[in-house]
């Protein structure tokens, strides 16, 4: 997972709460963003599982501020 630090960025995510959130040790993502360390594909599932959710949470707030402002 080459852009994991990007994603997690973009999530307003730290290492510690998308540890936390996905149920990987926060010494696995900090490694697989220096590929250190390859993610499981199980790892890597969860972690996108919850980048994917809080993007999409968002993304909603932001429809919702955009269609009140119309």
């Amino acid at each position: 997972m080459d852009n994991l630090r990007e994603l997690r960025t973009l999530a307003g995510l730290s290492q510690i709460r998308l540890a936390r959130l996905a149920s990987v040790s926060r010494a696995r993502v900090s490694f697989a963003e220096c590929g250190e360390v390859e993610l499981t594909d199980q790892e890597q599932r969860a972690i996108l599982l919850v980048i994917c959710e809080l993007l999409r949470r968002r993304a909603q707030r932001i429809s919702f501020v955009l269609d009140d402002t119309a």
